[in-house]
């Protein structure tokens, strides 16, 4: 149990890893079809660039659940699972 535990939450870090760095870059391209000020301050503020995206789009589109914010919020999902997957395993040794 242990072991598929610890193969979960590898694949789980992983994949947040991989979804942090789409995001990073999805949240880049947004900000290069508008100005080139708004690409630097996403590149160097990607949090805070995300949030102000994602309510850039929903302001625009009327839309909340766009790609980004789906993107967002599977990466926290993600986040949880895998501190969920940690304290599992720890509890299991």
């Amino acid at each position: 149990m242990r072991g598929f535990l610890g193969g979960i939450a590898a694949l789980a870090g992983i994949s947040l890893w991989l979804l942090g760095i789409g995001i990073y870059f999805f949240t880049l391209y947004l900000a290069y079809l508008t100005s080139f000020p708004a690409l630097l301050a996403t590149m160097f503020f990607p949090f805070l660039s995300q949030l102000f995206w994602i309510w850039k789009i929903w302001s625009i589109t009327g839309i909340f659940f766009n790609l980004l914010t789906v993107l967002c919020l599977v990466w926290l999902a993600l986040l949880v699972l895998l501190f969920g997957l940690m304290t599992a395993e720890s509890r299991a040794r």
